[in-house]
This record gives structure tokens, sequence and C-alpha cells, in this order.
């Protein structure tokens, strides 16, 4: 059996899938095609099998061509329809996963999946993922982020899960967190299990998938997620109703407090008014808000 073929068939991806998407088989890895929304191939990365290892010991799963930018991973569809018609038609769900495997075992079962290669891979420094989001029509459109079980610990992917979710909303969309069950504790290594959707796939099968919670990012179980326990919130413009004060500007030295948290809801977007806390987090998002702030609020 082929590294393609058995790495596939352990996260339930079949191979006819397989060769449709142009995976191919490589010395020591296999190397998967990232796809445009016209079904272009813009690239190939390679995963390796099994990780290398780099020299402060961490695993390398993934590898890019050197100098290439990170980009949005269009999925090829199961549904019969083109990206095309997705894209332009809001009434479409589409489904965000971790990476390119998970987002294959999403769109086999004929969703619309993209990914942006991690977590934070739309917020990696050399990616041109904001340009790939840019022809998506994504105004009241539900997107379902499906990331891994350990999204319920880790506050790396909370972080990851709450930007992505700000940047779509921002954009229109109706964000939902699709999360897979809770992780089983292994006795014999000691740790919870990670799942991800290629697993929890190949294990339970399209109907248990269909059966996970989802939940939207106002739900109470998120307000103590991430480092900064900081839910989606709309743009400042969108917030008039809710605090009319101007944004507090950041300082080069943060603020000792931590500022209440009030939540309210206008039209499809969730809003999150005096978002800061007593760190230096993601200044940039801070200033947009600003800037959207005072383009409401001219007088101010």
């Amino acid at each position: 059996m082929s590294l393609r073929q058995e790495y596939g068939r352990e996260r339930g991806i079949k191979l006819d899938y397989l060769k449709r998407w142009g995976v191919k088989n490589g010395v020591e890895c296999i190397t998967v095609p990232v796809l445009s929304h016209d079904g272009k191939v813009i690239y190939k990365k390679r995963r390796w099998l099994p990780p290398r290892i780099d020299r402060n010991g961490n695993e390398i799963r993934f590898t890019n061509p050197k100098g290439q930018s990170h980009e949005l991973n269009f999925l090829p569809l199961t549904n019969g329809k083109n990206w095309t018609q997705v894209l332009a038609d809001p009434s479409h769900p589409i489904y965000f996963a971790e990476s390119e495997f998970k987002a294959a075992a999403i769109a086999q079962l004929g969703y619309a999946a993209v990914t942006a290669g991690s977590v934070m891979g739309h917020r990696h420094a050399d990616s041109d993922t904001a340009r790939c989001l840019d022809v998506i029509k994504w105004w009241n459109r539900l997107v379902r982020i499906a990331f891994d079980n350990d999204v319920y610990w880790n506050p790396n992917v909370q972080d990851g899960l709450f930007d992505l979710a700000q940047e779509l909303i921002d954009r229109g969309a109706k964000v939902e967190a699709w999360l897979l069950p809770r992780a089983r504790w292994n006795a014999a290594k000691q740790e919870f299990e990670k799942l991800g959707a290629d697993d929890f796939i190949a294990r339970e099968g399209k109907e248990a998938f269909d059966a996970c919670l989802r939940l939207p990012l106002t739900d109470p179980m998120f307000s103590t997620w991430g480092k900064y326990r900081s839910q989606p919130k709309a743009s400042a413009a969108l917030a008039l109703n809710f605090d009319k004060r101007p944004l507090e500007v950041l300082t080069e030295k943060p603020p000792k407090r931590e500022y209440p948290r009030r939540f309210g809801q206008a039209g499809n977007h969730f809003i999150h008014a005096a978002p800061r806390l007593s760190e230096h987090y993601i200044s940039r998002k801070m200033v947009r808000l600003d800037r959207g702030w005072h383009r409401a609020h001219p007088q101010l």
C-alpha cells in the first residue's frame, strides 16, 4: 500500500478523492496541492511521513516551497457544485478546518471546506490568505469553524478560533463553532486523546459529525476560553448603542486592570464592547477598531 493510500485510509479519505485532489507519493512524504477557488494548483506542500525533527526537537509535519506565501486551500467539492457557484451564493455554508486532510474529510461528506493550513494560518507572517478571503461573498453566509477537540483546553487553538471568527464576522459572516466531542483520557499515554475532524469522521461517520455541538461565539461557554478570554466582537462602528465612549488607545505600557465585557447583538453580528484586557494583545486589531469608531463618530 502506498504512503498516499495508507495515510488517506487512516483518515477515512478515499483513494479516488485523493487522486482527484492531486495528492501524490514522494520520498518519505506525500505532496499535497494547495488549490485556488478556480481549481488551479497554486503550489504543493509536503506532508512528511514520519514527521521530521528540527534542531530544537520540534516536529515538522508540513513544509511549503521556499519563499511561498500561505494561501487558502479550496478542497475539491463532491456535491455537484463548483467553487465559483458556492462563493457567489451565501446560502452555501462553508467549513473551516485546521489543515488540509481535516478539510478533505469534511469535503468528502459533500460540504464546502477550506483551510488556511493551521489554526493561525490566516495570520501567518507570510500569509496571502486575506486576498483569498476577498473572493468569497461573506455577507450573511453561515461559516462553521471545525477545529480539533483540543480547542477545549489549548489556549492557542482557542485564540485561533476567536481570531478567525473575528475576521469573518467583520466581513459579514454568521460564525458558529463546530465542536467535536471532548477528548477522552488515554490511561496508557497519560494524556487526553486529541481528535480532528478526519479522525472523528473515519471513526464515527457522517451522522455523528452532523450531530456535533454547534454554538455561536456569544455562548457563555466561551467566556473563559483563550489566553485573553476575549470573544469575537463586531467592528466599533456597529457597536453604537452599546458603548458611547471612544475606544481607549493602547499605550506602550498596558493598563493594570481588566475592562468589563458587555455583549449585544445587531442583525447578524455579535457585538463585544469594551474589549480590552491588561495585555498588549493584537494591537493591530485595536487600531482597526479605533479607526472604525472615529469614522462613525467624527465629532468625537
